[in-house]
């Protein structure tokens, strides 16, 4: 059996990362991104564009588990980040898939091509290995 206070610890590193993931990519972001690729939903759905996109952020976090698992911690962690959702009630594995697929690809790209960079700066020594550039 588990310890107690080992799993209340893995539920706070586990909020604590989607913090993390909500502050790299605010809101104003993640909307702007949806906008500039036309993602935006004409009617109010249980599963927003915003909401999946922070989904398809959070799948890479608990790679391997289920839709509904991986929502779940979102939530958890997205209202111990900013408070909100509330009584939320989360809808099944397909409407979760189909919710991915009206989303599609083009605003994670926008969100990847603003905030991706190199991690070391190309003037250190240690970025290039044989003429080439590695990844860090």
């Amino acid at each position: 059996m588990l310890d107690q206070d080992a799993a209340a610890a893995g539920r706070l590193t586990d909020d604590a990362a989607i913090g993390l993931l909500a502050t790299t990519f605010p809101d104003e972001m993640v909307v702007a991104a949806i906008d500039a690729t036309g993602k935006r939903e004409r009617r109010n759905r249980a599963l927003p564009a915003r909401l999946m996109v922070y989904l398809s952020m959070a799948l890479w976090l608990d790679f391997g588990k289920s839709y509904v698992r991986v929502l779940r911690n979102l939530l958890r962690g997205l209202r111990w980040a900013r408070g909100g959702w509330d009584g939320y009630v989360v809808p099944t594995d397909g409407a979760i898939s189909r919710a991915r697929e009206r989303l599609g690809s083009a605003p994670m790209q926008v969100l990847f091509e603003a905030t991706a960079k190199p991690t070391v700066p190309v003037a250190h020594a240690e970025v290039f290995w044989r003429d080439l550039l590695k990844v860090v």
